[in-house]
């Protein structure tokens, strides 16, 4: 790829950069994320023109026989009405050629892959850099609300969410003449402040990236891309990663919200949201009847299909990966490794795989749905306690494989679930908020002795 030009850093801790070359304009460069050697390799930089203008460049390889919608299209299709806060936004894109104008281009077959360029305007922070614990559930809480809104509005599912693609602390670029979606929700700080922000005002928490496996529902070609097993290993849902229902049929009743988190939610959403999930008596859940216990006899599962629950189950991996490893500034243990359980937690976490034969031993993270709240403070610092207890309330919203439901409760219902208790945690703890060092992170195993 001669449109790179790579320069020597000084030190050894720096960044690589380079000069890139799009559409016959230089960027100065650094690469912010690289995808692993083994696979087909994205590399993300963060860029600079001559005139000061600031860019996201993403370079990564493309099949050359796309079934279903392409990255660009999907971006311009959700700000199309007006821009989606929280979801970056492309300033242009452009497949790569080599120096005699052919299309750079790797592999043969049906695995030939074209590299293209994509120039985003958007860009922000990974979650390990979260400054506190709240900074990191507004994040959550926001990707949740944009990830909803696209479903719903824009009827886009996302399909690979995942720690790599939630960005935090976003750097949101004031584009002149752009208009914000009109029929955008509030946001957690809209909540947090009981007022709603003007449309201009409204900058999420989160930033949401790389649509690559995304799908744009309605289509003809929708339900065989929704059938098919995408994610990221250890981060994909059990039933996507098995390309079959997985989960229990057991579930929890919808949260309720309690005192001042009650409120604010009723003082920015009113009260017709709330009670769209409303349990209608003491036998639903969600709002909807859940089956009885599963058995022989039960019916076979409905044909599989990758559901907006799935998208939150990722959501959740993606935030308990980053709980797991934030540091609080007050704590100083665990200088030579974690305790044995929680280095198995991360076993089994890490080497999660999605694999060619789904088995019923190919994914043991169904047991991590088994810890309960006193379990799950035990992977935890102290000061960490009320977070455990938090993520043992969503694990139990998650664990439930809801496709099993004889009457579906509305498809934003587990969104709806999630985001309450993050919202109670919020504003319990507003004053209680965990202060993190972002430059030290939890280790995940034991350090090797010389």
């Amino acid at each position: 790829d001669n449109t790179v030009g790579w320069k020597k850093t000084e030190g050894t801790d720096d960044p690589p950069s380079c000069i890139i070359q799009f559409q016959g304009k230089p960027y100065r460069g650094r690469v912010i994320f690289r995808s692993e050697p083994r696979s087909w390799r994205t590399t993300v930089y963060y860029a600079q023109g001559d005139e000061g203008d600031e860019v996201v460049i993403k370079d990564t390889y493309r099949r050359c026989e796309l079934r279903f919608n392409k990255e660009e299209d999907l971006l311009q299709h959700i700000h199309r009405d007006g821009d989606v806060p929280g979801v970056a936004r492309l300033k242009d894109w452009q497949y790569i050629r080599s120096a005699d104008g052919k299309l750079l281009q790797k592999g043969a077959g049906d695995d030939a892959r074209v590299k293209l360029r994509l120039v985003l305007y958007d860009y922000g922070a990974d979650l390990q850099k979260a400054q506190s614990v709240n900074d990191l559930l507004k994040a959550i809480y926001d990707v949740l609300e944009v990830h909803r809104t696209i479903y719903i509005q824009r009827r886009v599912l996302h399909r690979d969410m995942s720690a790599n693609n939630i960005l935090m602390y976003p750097r949101w670029a004031d584009i002149k003449d752009r208009k914000v979606l009109e029929s955008m929700p509030p946001l957690i700080q809209d909540i947090l402040d009981g007022r709603i922000r003007p449309l201009e005002q409204r900058v999420a928490h989160c930033l949401l990236i790389d649509l690559d496996h995304a799908v744009l529902l309605d289509t003809e070609e929708a339900h065989m891309e929704l059938a098919s097993r995408t994610g990221t290993p250890m981060y994909i849902s059990r039933s996507v990663c098995a390309g079959k229902y997985q989960g229990c049929v057991a579930a929890a009743p919808m949260p309720k919200l309690e005192g001042e988190a009650y409120e604010l939610y009723i003082k920015v959403h009113g009260p017709a949201r709330y009670h769209k999930f409303a349990e209608k008596d003491s036998s639903t859940r969600h709002g909807s009847i859940p089956p009885s216990a599963r058995s022989r006899t039960s019916p076979p599962p409905p044909k599989f299909t990758h559901r907006p629950e799935h998208d939150v189950e990722s959501t959740f991996w993606s935030m308990l990966c980053t709980l797991l490893r934030v540091r609080p500034r007050t704590f100083h243990g665990e200088k030579h490794g974690p305790p044995d359980h929680v280095a198995w937690l991360w076993d089994i976490l890490q080497k999660h795989a999605i694999v060619p034969e789904p088995n019923p031993l190919s994914d043991i993270r169904r047991l991590i749905f088994d810890l309960d709240s006193d379990m799950w403070c035990k992977y935890f610092p102290a000061e960490m306690a009320d977070v455990a207890i938090l993520v043992a309330s969503i694990a139990e919203q998650v664990a439930p494989e809801y496709a099993f439901w004889p009457t579906q409760p509305p498809e934003d219902h587990l969104h709806e679930a999630v985001q309450r208790l993050i919202l109670q945690y919020l504003v319990e703890h507003r004053e209680k908020d965990i202060l993190l060092d972002p430059n030290h992170l939890r280790p995940t195993k034991a350090e090797s002795p010389e």
